[in-house]
């Protein structure tokens, strides 16, 4: 296979966020950003999908798919962390989308888009 895609799964994965550590997240990080939802507004990693690519060009062929193959998929936020990497993270693209589930209501997800290689790595 090209791409590899790897959601989120049982509670007991250990990249599955429970409420408390949603909870711990938005108020640590967020809070002062968003006061007056304790800061949980702003989280907007709580769904997260990985997809593992091999080549830089299957990443691109990722985001032109997401683009004009899904329009119910609004795509708001890329934050390269190719390029734009700090201390605690990793190299890969996230990719912050809004799918609309009704006329007027969207849910927030992020998506991680990885080198496989690289990811190993981190791993």
């Amino acid at each position: 296979a090209l791409v590899t895609v790897r959601l989120k799964g049982a509670t007991d994965d250990p990249e599955v966020f429970d409420y408390t550590r949603i909870k711990e997240k938005a108020k640590g990080k967020y809070l002062k950003k968003h006061p007056s939802s304790d800061g949980l507004a702003l989280v907007l990693d709580i769904v997260r999908m990985s997809i593992m690519c091999d080549t830089e060009d299957q990443m691109t062929r990722i985001l032109n798919l997401l683009h004009e193959q899904y329009p119910k998929l609004r795509i708001f936020r890329l934050k390269n962390l190719f390029r734009d990497l700090d201390a605690v993270h990793f190299r890969r693209l996230m990719v912050s989308v809004a799918v609309q589930v009704e006329p007027g209501k969207e849910h927030i997800a992020e998506l991680q888009i990885h080198i496989r290689s690289v990811a190993n790595v981190h791993a």
